[in-house]
């Protein structure tokens, strides 16, 4: 769409909360479209969005006169008693700055909203890396995205984007994980609106090309912006999965490692300008470790054989080489689980399924699926279409059942987890979602809400039966993540 706007407009707010003082630090960024200087006058207003409370109107803002191209004028406001932003209670204020030449002229007008909360992340204890929200300590426990949330906002669908937010938190989800991709505005106003909290991901998969080095500096000041002013994005990411460029022969074009890590300082440091508060997990899931900043690992080892480490291990609280001194987090783990078959028959193409679903079948018909392929490690070839997708899904929610309750038990070092994925965009987009694109959910979905109970009682052994005369070895555990 076009939109015609005054020469003299604005373009762009940052609410920066100063939870202690009661204040905000705000920025309003303005555009002339002249080739010359303009004395204006700037005024803003503040009022409560989602709930009943005094108003601040017309606050005059200090100015210097405005030349071409763009402008940020910055002012401290005391706001006195206010309410915060969580994902309980997201309370939100609308922010109304109207900006006008001193010698007359078209007037402009421009709204945002924004929320009173703080999220940082220690690295300067012993052992770093805990998160607080509001000066509470916090576990993000959530899910990758892949499309789901960007498709309804491309057809206009709020309802569905909405559905897909109280689905995360129905299963006790509090963050999204947006996979390698930033997304629409409406996205993160929704994150905002229903108290969900998000990491956003720069575009970048394993390497960085050479000649691509100074336009990703710039995409990631591109991207703080886009985000900065919503309180449910609370922390970004550089790249997902960086492998080693020397070792794969690749570093004639892509970034070395000690390049790849010149590049997360120089990127920090235009995301600092423009949000000095930001939380960066540089790296998410990094196989040439360790990273600056938060270790991340993504952990497939409930389908992938002993990826990262034995299933076994994992469950009695073992976890792969990190960071001395820190914290972790686990950005992807995951099982695949075959869609019902009302979805397969309504979407997939014939060429792919049986006549019916009682009929002798392979999953190596749908391609890119991994169970025929992956299933001989945990369970027995199945012969008819309904046993593949009974098989399947019944393995899929004892892996992320598993899975997610032995992250629940390393509450002493583990900050972050997401399953990968939550809910899929399309047919046959992402088998390893929980609940397929037509929202059903699968047999994980309801193991992944039961073990996100934020008050659980867990029981763990590691055998399957006892007999007669033996002593019975369990541990108990209490798991509590609204402590």
């Amino acid at each position: 769409y076009l939109e015609g706007r005054p020469k003299l407009a604005i373009i762009g707010f940052f609410v920066q909360p100063d939870l202690q003082n009661k204040a905000i630090e705000l920025r309003v960024e303005v555009d002339y479209r002249e080739n010359v200087s303009r004395d204006l006058d700037l005024t803003v207003s503040i009022y409560p969005k989602n709930f009943h409370g005094p108003a601040l109107e017309n606050l005059p803002i200090k100015t210097a006169p405005a030349g071409p191209g763009s402008t940020e004028y910055r002012a401290k406001i005391y706001l006195g008693d206010f309410r915060l932003w969580a994902p309980e209670s997201p309370y939100l204020y609308t922010l109304r700055a109207t900006v006008r030449p001193k010698d007359g002229g078209p007037v402009d007008v421009a709204e945002d909203h924004f929320g009173m909360r703080e999220f940082r992340m220690d690295d300067t204890s012993s052992v770093k890396g805990t998160l607080y929200l509001n000066g509470e300590p916090i576990i993000l426990r959530g899910a990758d995205t892949m499309g789901n949330l960007e498709v309804p906002v491309m057809k206009g669908d709020e309802q569905q984007l909405i559905e897909d937010v109280l689905i995360a938190k129905l299963a006790h989800m509090n963050f999204f994980r947006l996979t390698q991709t930033p997304v629409q505005p409406e996205v993160y106003n929704m994150f905002d609106r229903l108290g969900m909290m998000a990491q956003t991901d720069l575009p970048l998969f394993g390497l960085l090309r050479r000649p691509q080095l100074v336009e990703a500096i710039r995409q990631v000041g591109e991207m703080e912006k886009l985000v900065r002013n919503h309180p449910s994005n609370i922390m970004i990411s550089y790249i997902n999965e960086p492998t080693n460029a020397e070792k794969d022969n690749l570093a004639h074009r892509d970034l070395t490692r000690p390049e790849l890590e010149l590049f997360f300082e120089a990127a920090s440091s235009v995301v600092h300008v423009h949000n000095p508060a930001r939380v960066i997990k540089t790296v998410d899931g990094d196989y040439d470790p360790p990273e600056p900043g938060l270790p991340d690992n993504h952990i497939y080892c409930a389908w992938y054989g002993s990826h990262a480490l034995p299933i076994g291990k994992f469950m009695r609280g073992y976890w792969v080489n990190s960071k001395e001194g820190w914290k972790h987090g686990s950005g992807e783990y995951g099982v695949e689980g075959l869609e019902d078959a009302e979805t397969m028959f309504k979407h997939y193409p014939k060429e792919w399924l049986p006549a019916s679903v009682n009929d002798r079948w392979n999953p190596d018909k749908i391609p890119y699926a991994q169970t025929w392929t992956m299933h001989g490690s945990w369970y027995d070839t199945q012969e008819t279409m309904a046993e593949w997708i009974a098989a399947s899904q019944a393995h899929q929610a004892w892996g992320i059942g598993t899975m997610t309750r032995a992250f629940r038990r390393q509450t002493d070092r583990i900050v972050s987890t997401a399953v990968h994925l939550l809910i899929d965009a399309w047919p046959d987009g992402w088998q390893k979602t929980l609940v397929d694109v037509d929202r059903h959910p699968k047999l994980a979905y309801f193991a992944f809400r039961e073990a996100l109970t934020p008050l659980m009682a867990d029981i763990r052994t590691d055998r399957l039966r006892y007999f007669a005369g033996e002593k019975i070895a369990l541990e108990f555990w209490i798991c509590n993540d609204r402590r």
